[in-house]
């Protein structure tokens, strides 16, 4: 895997934030090094916000991310502000239902009404990606809810791994 810069991106109250830290924490339960580093907009939901999420096999020296190669946009807005500065072999992934255009190229991930598009796009970043391994990021799933939040979860990280399945 050499090293992964991710900037994940999207309105507060998306689960930003989370997808961010559960690839982090998915990161160091696999003995990687990985920051993260959040950013929020003054308004608690519906502001900008984004986080740089780095994983390496090697030591980070910054959590700063100027060229990701990965954005996972839940917004147009935020994929307008990131996407020219992703690598040109980099990936980016959209929730489309959000966009009012269509850019070729892009991992489009479409999520059913009933589920979390974080989730959903955690899913299929990951299978595309294959960064961790999907038990490391559902055990953290399992620890972090509980109830039908935890059954909701899983069943949308779930759908987003079989957008792609084989893909790659």
């Amino acid at each position: 895997m050499s090293t992964r810069e991710i900037v994940i991106a999207g309105f507060g109250g998306q689960g930003v934030m989370s997808i961010g830290k559960l690839l982090a924490e998915g990161a160091m339960k696999e003995n990687k090094h990985s920051s993260w580093l959040p950013s929020y907009g003054p308004e608690m939901r519906g502001g900008t916000a984004n986080c740089h999420v780095v994983i390496s096999d090697d030591p980070i020296i910054s959590p700063i991310i100027n060229h990701p190669t990965d954005l996972l946009a839940l917004n147009e807005p935020s994929y307008v502000k990131f996407q020219p500065d992703v690598i040109d072999s980099g990936n980016i992934f959209i929730n489309y239902q959000l966009f009012d255009s269509q850019d070729g190229g892009l991992f489009k991930v479409e999520t059913k009404q009933d589920l979390r598009t974080n989730m959903v796009m955690l899913g299929a970043f990951n299978e595309i990606t294959k960064v961790l391994q999907h038990e490391t990021l559902l055990n953290l799933i399992k620890g972090q809810y509980t109830g039908s939040a935890l059954e909701s979860n899983i069943k949308s990280y779930e759908s987003g791994v079989s957008l792609f399945r084989g893909v790659r």
